[in-house]
């Protein structure tokens, strides 16, 4: 992240950090400046779910390879080829 030299621009970065369209940063900033900071914080909640959906998304289908592979790994032994 590159450094930022005030709250402003650090507020900026980390909501591009966190996945941010550059409309809800506009946003963000907006109900930042008004001081709306439950919105803020209901709309950063917001953010915080779609990264976790993502997140458990992309757990899943590990999961579904890890089976895959420990499936292939089992027929291999049965059939005693390496």
């Amino acid at each position: 992240m590159p450094k930022a030299t005030d709250a402003a621009q650090r507020f900026y970065q980390n909501l591009v950090d966190i996945g941010c369209e550059e409309a809800m940063i506009q946003y963000c900033i907006r109900l930042k400046e008004e001081y709306r900071l439950q919105e803020l914080l209901i709309t950063l909640q917001r953010q915080r779910k779609k990264l976790l959906d993502g997140v458990h998304a992309g757990q899943q289908k590990v999961d579904c390879l890890d089976y895959l592979v420990n499936q292939i790994k089992k027929e291999q032994t049965i059939s005693g080829t390496k």
